[in-house]
């Protein structure tokens, strides 16, 4: 999957204490109460002739607007579930037999699963006299152990952060979000995070 620059400038979530969408019911306008997740700027709701959209007060929308609305949203999703489907991780690894023949093997490291969390954290900060400080977009905890969430819609996460990861040692896994139909992001979504393992792959 390649990365694309964020296109459409109709931020489809708006921050009122949490992420709301502009189905939800809210009052038209300014009155909806709502603020762009992006640059805070407040929000309207219009009724479309087509459907309800959110348009910025005053101020031009911008990519980074539309980004971190559905970024935040997707968290949302996930914390509030508790739970996701995760794929199956197969690891090749090739050696070299005493005759020099190459050989390989696969091992099917873990299994499709639910997985079901006690809890989700967003944005939790990792620091090590080693590498530095990594951010965690959500931290899944089950039965002591952690799980890494990575939401991507324009950018992947880089080689560096991958690095560190790796460091830290823990499992992490990424889901990809930059195709969505903005005009149904809600259902779009919770089927990336809740229903689906096709745009999901294992970082570490």
């Amino acid at each position: 999957m390649s990365e694309k620059p964020a296109i459409g400038l109709k931020v489809p979530f708006g921050r009122l204490g949490r992420m709301v969408a502009p189905t939800d019911s809210l009052e038209r306008g300014l009155a909806c109460g709502c603020e762009c997740p992006g640059c805070s700027t407040k929000l309207l709701l219009i009724h479309g002739k087509k459907r309800l959209y959110f348009a910025h007060c005053n101020a031009p929308a911008t990519n980074r607007c539309v980004e971190l609305s559905i970024h935040s949203a997707a968290i949302q999703v996930l914390m509030e579930a508790n739970y996701m489907p995760l794929p199956l991780l197969h690891v090749e690894v090739a050696k070299r037999a005493t005759d020099w023949t190459e050989v390989q093997r696969s091992h099917r490291v873990r299994e499709y699963k639910i997985a079901y969390f006690d809890q989700c954290r967003a944005e939790v900060t990792y620091t090590d006299g080693d590498f530095g400080t990594i951010r965690a977009d959500v931290v899944c905890y089950t039965q002591g152990q952690e799980l890494l969430v990575e939401m991507w819609y324009t950018h992947a996460v880089d080689a560096d952060k991958i690095a560190k990861i790796e460091r830290l040692g823990m499992p992490a896994i990424e889901i990809y979000l930059g195709d969505l139909d903005l005009n149904n992001a809600v259902a779009e979504i919770e089927q990336r995070v809740l229903g689906s393992t096709q745009y999901k792959q294992w970082l570490f």
